[in-house]
C-alpha cells in the first residue's frame, strides 16, 4: 500500500465527515448525504488498498 494513496483515502474520510458534520449544523440534506458518500467512499479505498497488499505478500 502507497503512502500517496493511505494519505488520499484518508483525507477523502476527513473531509467527508467535515462535509456531513457541516451539512447537519446547517440542515443541508444534500450536504450531509454527499459527505456520507465521500466518507463511505475513503473507507472502501482504503479497504481495498489493504486487501491488495495482503495478496501482494
Amino acid at each position: 500500500m502507497s503512502i500517496e494513496k493511505n494519505i488520499e483515502n484518508y483525507v477523502q474520510i476527513w473531509k467527508g465527515k467535515a462535509r456531513k458534520k457541516l451539512g447537519r449544523t446547517l440542515n443541508s440534506r444534500p450536504m450531509t448525504s454527499r459527505g456520507m458518500r465521500d466518507e463511505l467512499s475513503g473507507s472502501i479505498k482504503q479497504a481495498v488498498e489493504k486487501v491488495k497488499h495482503a495478496f501482494k505478500k
